[in-house]
């Protein structure tokens, strides 16, 4: 399994981000794991958002984000691996 391709993100309100991402071009992903930081702070599982049974077209949409610069990261999953983007 390799990691997920060309993420892409785009601000959809002052307090949310839209994400789009192409699958690995290769193996079965069964889970996405989104994960998002200010610029400034530390990654932590508790800005974690799961993406389980997954489409052809994988996409998320992260609410909730209060103003300021984020970093997203996108790590894709089967029953055995992870491989980030």
């Amino acid at each position: 399994l390799y990691s997920p391709r060309t993420l892409s993100v785009s601000q959809t309100s002052p307090s949310a981000a839209n994400l789009t991402w192409l699958p690995p071009s290769t193996g079965t992903t069964t889970e996405y794991l989104i994960q998002y930081k200010t610029s400034a702070g530390s990654w932590s599982s508790a800005n974690t958002y799961r993406l389980t049974n997954p489409t052809a077209t994988p996409s998320a949409s992260i609410t909730g984000l209060s103003a300021g610069n984020y970093d997203f990261r996108v790590f894709a999953r089967n029953s055995s691996q992870m491989h980030a983007k």
